[in-house]
């Protein structure tokens, strides 16, 4: 049973202090987002007027902007802008980075290729296990207890209440 106009002691006063958090938190990062926002638009604008002027820096007011063009590689296969983030890996193209790496491989760079795993994918997995209800772990098969590292990672979440 909750009342809503208790005073703010004990756990009402923690619950005060994590809900006031939370909303600066969700404040600060709209902030940000906009302001991230505003940056990308200026920096593309910033870099057509500096083509269209032919230089590539200019100073102003102490500060010296500048392009910082710089190239990024990855598999054909892939064709992802480095900017992008996404950590899902598409079936589609298992072949083609197959066959990618077969050839990077031949030419001498299989020093960079390693393999990986997607450690959301193997999250999802250990969360269907079955729990220990002694300390609420998920139970590995004894097979992968030496491959696999479990931690919990403890957190309080907030939901505004209807």
């Amino acid at each position: 049973m909750t009342n809503d106009n208790a005073k703010p002691t004990g756990l009402g006063a923690l619950a005060q202090r994590v809900i006031l958090c939370d909303m600066a938190v969700k404040a600060a990062k709209r902030e940000l987002d906009d302001a991230t926002k505003e940056r990308t638009d200026a920096k593309e604008l910033m870099h057509a007027g500096l083509a269209e002027h032919g230089v590539n820096s200019v100073k102003y007011h102490g500060y010296t902007v500048y392009t910082n063009d710089r190239p990024f590689a990855s598999l054909a296969a892939a064709k992802k802008d480095p900017s992008e983030k996404d950590d899902a890996e598409d079936d589609d193209d298992a072949g083609d980075k197959t066959a990618a790496i077969a050839t990077l491989k031949a030419q001498g760079l299989g020093w960079m290729v390693k393999e990986t795993v997607n450690v959301k994918t193997l999250t999802s997995w250990v969360r269907e296990l079955p729990v220990d209800p002694d300390t609420k772990m998920p139970v590995l098969p004894p097979e992968l207890e030496k491959a696999i590292s479990i931690f919990i990672k403890e957190d309080i979440g907030v939901t505004k209440a209807s």
